[in-house]
């Protein structure tokens, strides 16, 4: 039987063609229920399904976190994404993101058959807005779920656990009040090093016996940062700060890597100090007195380093090492010829 070769060779190159077609349909098919085959999900059926497909958080970088949504091809429509939040397991308050990139205040779209990335970047909870390094930092190393909100699909869901990474500060408040010294450590089990930025505080909180008042946030100036801490490295920083007065801050740290690393409520030790009296005596123009007083209610005792007498636009420094104890009064004879500047203002001020 005669066979036409250039029939046969068309027609079997039209059942590759058509094979390869329904192999490609079935594994493409195969990729787009994956996600809820291995979830457990069952596939909904004359609906829009949304689902988050991949999640990316690097601990190296805590500026923002990226999703990918997939809208299936097996959805009966497009879907519009409206909101994305984030939980923390065990906990109640709902994290609302609010900025993306792309924007989805206005809603985006993902068409049918279509995978959408989504870079997040700052949440909002109880009317206080943060940024993605200080939720990251704040509830490192736990469990959050992440929602997907549509107003034309169901919810799509997915666990993730954020890195752990932890900078261990310790504030030091010692003898002296010209400067203070913190002690960082990264975790040996942090999964990144840190870059130290800056270190401020914030939320300054005055003495009820200092008669000046402190900026609400301090930026301090330390020669040594930036500075990288690799896992279990430590560092001690001086900060150059005369921090008299000050009852309660926030210790505030920025690292090149985007954590923002709050300390909050730190009650500093307080000595309760006060100039109770200066007098001037008429028989004595060579001297007067200042009554100076170190409260009870103080935590350490009190060190006067210098005296400085301001008159008549002339400062006279004269320099001490006078301890005062806890819950004492002292009547200090200050060697001063005031003579010529009887009936002048004058301002006592003692350093400590």
């Amino acid at each position: 039987m005669f066979m036409n070769k250039k029939a046969v060779s068309t027609l079997t190159l039209i059942i590759l063609i058509v094979s390869s077609a329904i192999v490609g349909g079935i594994i493409s098919y195969m990729l787009t229920i994956a996600y809820y085959v291995e979830t457990g999900y069952n596939i909904p059926e004359n609906s829009t399904t949304l689902a988050i497909t991949d999640v990316y958080i690097d601990p190296e970088d805590a500026t923002s976190f990226k999703i990918t949504i997939l809208n299936p091809s097996f959805s009966v429509s497009n879907a519009t994404v409206t909101r994305i939040a984030v939980s923390v397991a065990n906990e109640t308050d709902l994290y609302e993101v609010v900025e993306t990139q792309p924007p989805i205040e206005d809603g985006l779209v993902i068409p049918r058959g279509k995978a959408i990335n989504i870079t997040c970047s700052a949440l909002q909870v109880k009317g206080k807005k943060m940024y993605w390094g200080e939720f990251a930092y704040t509830s490192r190393g736990q469990l959050i779920t992440i929602h997907v909100f549509s107003e034309n699909s169901s919810s799509a869901n997915r666990m993730e656990k954020l890195p752990f990474v932890e900078l261990e500060v310790t504030p030091i408040f010692g003898n002296t009040f010209k400067n203070f010294t913190i002690k960082l450590k990264n975790d040996k089990n942090s999964e990144a090093a840190l870059t130290i930025n800056s270190v401020e505080l914030l939320d300054v909180e005055g003495s009820k016996f200092a008669d000046f008042l402190y900026k609400r946030q301090i930026s301090l100036k330390i020669p040594e940062l930036p500075v990288t801490l690799e896992q279990d490295q430590s560092i001690t920083l001086t900060c150059q700060l005369n921090w008299f007065g000050i009852n309660k801050t926030t210790i505030y740290i920025s690292t090149e890597q985007g954590y923002q690393i709050y300390v909050k409520n730190i009650t500093l030790p307080q000595i309760y100090f006060e100039i109770k009296n200066v007098t001037f005596n008429v028989d004595y123009t060579d001297r007067f007195n200042i009554t100076m007083v170190n409260y009870r209610d103080s935590e350490r005792i009190a060190i006067v380093k210098r005296v400085e007498i301001a008159a008549d636009g002339k400062v006279t420094y004269i320099n001490h090492s006078m301890p005062l104890p806890v819950g004492t009064e002292l009547n200090y004879t200050c060697m001063w010829d005031w003579l010529n500047y009887r009936g002048k203002k004058l301002n006592v001020t003692v350093f400590l």
